[in-house]
């Protein structure tokens, strides 16, 4: 590192001219698999622990004149935005500094990143201080003391100056990735997401790009928006087509959605890399087991349909038959062996009652509650049908009717707590001061049916830090502490 602390843009253009030189004299593409050593989770950009040199590098692959090519295009505008990149933090930092100033500064930067080699982190924090001191618009200083923070478990003094260096420089890729990534382990997901999203929009380099893909797609994967997670993990392979982290977490939501043969097909890609992956490895053959069981299950209730000639026990075995698929998240054949079972019996009330829960889960809400509605006017104090049928009315968007249902299921029964879960969700999304503080009671409510339900702390947090950002003063503070003990909580319960 040069004093000033940027790299020099001949010895960048002299990276950029090699790199060219030896891809075209070769002709191949380098593909690094860089492991993590001692558990360590390398995630977060630059994080001190990280090792500074990949483990290992395990395939070099001959490329076609044309990849050749593409690749060499690539890695040179890859560089070059590199390049673009530091010139223009460099011009942020040097605003109305003198020279003695900056290198002073630059100084101080450099005997912070020494001490933090050594994993001397309070060390290291104090040179970044006094190159703040010297800068207060040295982004980088605080970046790095955030990194220094974070490894030494400050985490509220990491996320602070995560902030601070993205006020300097809002287009602070790695500070909103860092950031997302603390937030996502103080399960503050919204903000987590949030983060993710913003490095991604500025991203201008690397092929890390995966890597804050793969960040948010867990995000959106732990509240239950697989479509969203999925997408993001798409992109992560598409930026880099040996991304094993996005195969293997991809995998587990096809496992999740019972897609053995996708869930299958992500693990043997991932072996396809390294052969000997014992994630892979070991969750390939349960999900290969499940995929044998169910289609054992589906086979046997098939064979027992074919052999009834009763109406009344046909329409049984259809019902079960469409369970059977309900289970493995085919809603398709789930939905066409309810309509056969309610062909033979047009009073079967659960027939009707799980034909919309198979609406619902593939989004079509309209015909799911025409289905809740059958099953309501046969069994009219059917609670459950009300629960589910709100679940419908807020897949549509229309949360009023969905509150309705809501309390009329639980006006029916106290029995089912997950409506009052599902009315939180849509009090909030009302977006209203109201609306946020009768979520806060549902959710209070149905903690108390289940005070181990880690997802419920979570989301009444959540509901928190929505209030407190319309909030002022020690009514701020208060909400801010009120989700922060429950995001403990949800930690609590979820070991």
């Amino acid at each position: 590192m040069n004093e000033s602390w940027f790299p020099n843009d001949k010895i960048i253009m002299n990276i950029i001219n090699k790199v060219a030189l030896i891809l075209s004299s070769v002709g191949l593409g380098l593909m690094f698999f860089v492991a993590s050593t001692n558990g360590q989770d390398c995630g977060v950009t630059g994080k001190p622990d990280c090792p500074k040199t990949p483990v290992k590098v395990a395939v070099v692959i001959k490329d076609t004149p044309e990849e050749a090519a593409a690749r060499r295009r690539k890695e040179k505008a890859r560089l070059l935005a590199r390049l673009a990149e530091s010139n223009r933090r460099r011009g942020i930092m040097l605003q109305g500094l003198p020279k003695t100033g900056q290198a002073l500064a630059a100084k101080y930067l450099k005997a912070g990143k020494a001490e933090d080699d050594k994993k001397d982190y309070i060390e290291a924090i104090e040179f970044y201080t006094k190159a703040i001191k010297v800068n207060e618009n040295f982004s980088e200083a605080y970046y790095c003391r955030a990194l220094s923070r974070s490894a030494n478990n400050e985490i509220d003094a990491a996320i602070d100056d995560y902030t601070k260096a993205i006020e300097i420089d809002s287009k602070y890729t790695e500070a909103y990735n860092n950031r997302g990534k603390l937030n996502y382990d103080r399960m503050n997901i919204e903000a987590a997401i949030k983060d993710f999203s913003l490095a991604v929009t500025f991203f201008p380099y690397d092929v890390s790009i995966s890597t804050i893909y793969t960040n948010r797609g867990k995000a959106y994967q732990f509240i239950g928006n697989t479509e969203a997670s999925i997408d993001d993990y798409n992109k992560a392979i598409e930026a880099d087509s040996h991304f094993i982290k996005a195969y293997l977490q991809r995998a587990l939501v096809y496992y999740g959605q019972k897609n053995y043969t996708a869930a299958i097909a992500d693990y043997d890609q991932v072996l396809e890399f390294e052969n000997n992956n014992s994630e892979a490895l070991t969750l390939k053959q349960k999900v290969q087991k499940e995929q044998r069981e169910s289609k054992e299950k589906i086979d046997k209730l098939t064979g027992a349909v074919q052999q009834t000639t009763d109406e009344k026990l046909k329409s049984e075995k259809y019902f079960a038959l469409g369970n059977a698929y309900l289970e493995n998240y085919d809603f398709g054949n789930a939905i066409t062996n309810y309509d056969l079972a309610i062909s033979l019996n047009r009073e079967y009330v659960f027939a009707y009652f799980n034909r919309g829960i198979a609406y619902t889960e593939s989004k079509q809400f309209d015909a799911a509650i025409e289905s809740f509605d059958q099953a309501i006017s046969r069994k009219p104090d059917f609670a459950d049908a009300y629960c589910k049928r709100g679940f419908a009315s807020y897949g549509k968007g229309n949360f009023d009717a969905a509150i309705n249902d809501y309390s009329k299921s639980i006006e029916l029964s106290a029995k089912i707590p997950a409506a009052y879960f599902r009315r939180a969700l849509a009090h909030i999304e009302k977006k209203t001061d109201e609306g946020y503080e009768a979520a806060i009671r549902d959710l209070s409510i149905y903690i108390g049916y289940d005070k181990s339900f880690a997802a419920a702390y979570l989301q009444r947090a959540a509901v928190y830090d929505l209030m407190s950002e319309r909030a002022v003063g020690d009514e701020k503070n208060r909400l801010k502490l009120l989700a922060d003990a429950d995001r403990k909580k949800r930690q609590e319960f979820s070991k």
